[in-house]
């Protein structure tokens, strides 16, 4: 998950926040979880809309079981973060996803559900609708149902 210039735009993501805000998408070498960086969306400036970033994927299959897990954290942020597989354009349809509220902890964020279409141009995408900043780190979409391991 970490190609890319550290502190320059993250290699693959695109950023595609809508609304009246200001925000910005980099690498963060000061807050890893693993590795030596994490993504960072820095929403400055919220009036509406929600800061937001994808990475394409190739595709989904309707039927196919899914997992998408990462780790997150937040910092300022008064709305829950969303991670989810959906179309990069219209009609933006939603193939799997789930809602975290995250704080200045690491947690994990797992969505496991089957694809009720299918998709050709779609992207993991995250977001938050307020102000803040938001960490992801250890992003991984896997065919079949891993649920995370009893501790």
């Amino acid at each position: 998950m970490e190609s890319g210039k550290h502190g320059g735009p993250p290699e693959g993501w695109v950023a595609n926040s809508y609304g009246e805000l200001v925000t910005t998408l980099s690498w963060d070498a000061d807050m890893a979880h693993t590795g030596k960086a994490s993504l960072r969306l820095q929403c400055q400036v919220f009036r509406g809309g929600a800061a937001q970033a994808y990475l394409p994927v190739d595709s989904v299959r309707t039927g196919e079981t899914y997992t998408l897990r990462a780790w997150m954290r937040g910092e300022r942020s008064s709305a829950p973060a969303q991670l989810l597989i959906r179309d990069i354009g219209p009609p933006y349809h939603n193939y799997l996803g789930t809602s975290a509220l995250v704080t200045g902890e690491w947690r994990p964020v797992v969505a496991i559900g089957k694809a009720d279409a299918g998709g050709n141009s779609v992207g993991l995408f995250v977001n938050f609708q307020s102000a803040g900043t938001l960490w992801l780190d250890d992003l991984s979409l896997s065919v079949g149902e891993h649920p995370v391991a009893a501790a």
